[in-house]
């Protein structure tokens, strides 16, 4: 879906599948209601931090970079989320949990 080192133009919700994100020692699964590829937007990373493949037939909703900041400053309940969100797995990678 994205690789390491790619243009971060967007971050991704899973309509339905599943996906992998390829973090060495540490790769993480999500599914439906999951997002990911927020880490990149909100620590305006130019590049992709990790790569991300679907692990079976797997729909996407994506969120273009200038909506996702149109978005998050029209929501603050919505942007602190996404924070968190990003705050914690940026944590989990750097603990390798």
């Amino acid at each position: 879906i994205v690789s390491r080192g790619d243009a971060a133009d967007g971050m991704y919700f899973i309509a339905s599948g599943e996906v992998e994100v390829e973090i060495p020692d540490n790769p993480v699964r999500l599914s439906e209601g999951d997002f990911f590829g927020e880490i990149a937007l909100i620590t305006h990373e130019a590049r992709r931090t990790a790569t991300v493949v679907a692990t079976r037939p797997t729909d996407l909703l994506v969120l273009s970079a200038p909506d996702f900041r149109r978005l998050m400053a029209q929501s603050p309940d919505l942007d602190h989320a996404v924070r968190e969100t990003a705050a914690q797995r940026m944590d989990e990678r750097k603990s390798g949990n």
